[in-house]
């Protein structure tokens, strides 16, 4: 049996269910940027899979926390 298994992993979401900035380091500079929230990820998931139907997706914590839950 051969083929291609293939790994997601997310962290850190923290109940952001839209689309919002966020400060990244690049170049020793803050930079913002638009991340993505949970609709992009269902899209992008939804994708990888219609690639692979052996993909496996594990999110790794601080799904809830914070401000942003309220």
């Amino acid at each position: 049996m051969s083929g291609t298994i293939t790994l997601l992993q997310t962290t850190d979401v923290h109940c952001q269910i839209h689309p919002h900035d966020e400060m990244f380091w690049e170049n020793n500079r803050a930079v913002f940027r638009k991340t993505a929230g949970y609709g992009q990820l269902a899209t992008l998931f939804d994708k990888i899979r219609k690639q692979n139907p052996h993909t496996f997706i594990a999110d790794t914590g601080d799904m809830f926390q914070g401000e942003t839950c309220r």
